[in-house]
């Protein structure tokens, strides 16, 4: 079947990056990884940079797909000495997550989410999980679920993805009526 332009989330626009692996290597996502980075630009359409998420939530709030959620994006690199120990049993732990960038403008990710950026990732990872239910609503552990970066690379992304607000999008999950949403312990 050829790719056509249309996203998984209707709120998404399509900016298709090269960086993929087609499929997940008989691997299925059982968690969503949350990362920020300063800028994408045009940095996961360059082949060069070997790299790619899912999704990029700008500060303005607008939502970019640039690999389908059955494939293998490259954004979460190698599992990190100290590392959470659930991540050992995952070998890449590319295969096993739907990643989401939230663009920054602070090199250390020191800054907060905008508002609009919030509240486009909330729905955002509302909607993944509710199109993905193998994804486990919850505070990530050796089951699934929800995560940062830091959790797989604790050296070099200790600040990934930085102050984001894991309480506020637990409670924004809760109040969506489904009691399978868990909040961080």
């Amino acid at each position: 079947m050829p790719e056509t332009n249309r996203t998984e989330y209707d709120g998404a626009k399509w900016m298709r990056s090269p960086n993929y692996d087609i499929g997940r290597g008989g691997a299925g996502p059982e968690r969503l990884e949350v990362h920020l980075l300063q800028g994408v630009g045009g940095w996961f359409q360059n082949p060069e940079s070997g790299a790619s998420t899912h999704y990029v939530v700008d500060q303005k709030g607008d939502v970019v797909q640039c690999v389908r959620e059955k494939d293998t994006a490259w954004g979460n690199g190698r599992i990190e000495k100290g590392a959470k120990k659930w991540w050992n049993k995952t070998g890449n732990p590319n295969r096993v997550t739907i990643s989401i960038e939230h663009v920054k403008s602070a090199r250390d990710n020191s800054n907060q989410l905008t508002t609009a950026q919030k509240k486009a990732s909330f729905k955002l990872i509302a909607n993944i999980i509710k199109r993905n239910p193998w994804i486990k609503p919850k505070w990530a552990d050796d089951t699934g679920g929800i995560t940062g970066h830091h959790s797989i690379s604790p050296k070099s992304r200790a600040k990934c993805p930085g102050p984001f607000p894991w309480d506020e999008l637990f409670q924004y999950l809760n109040k969506q009526g489904n009691q399978r949403f868990i909040k961080k312990t």
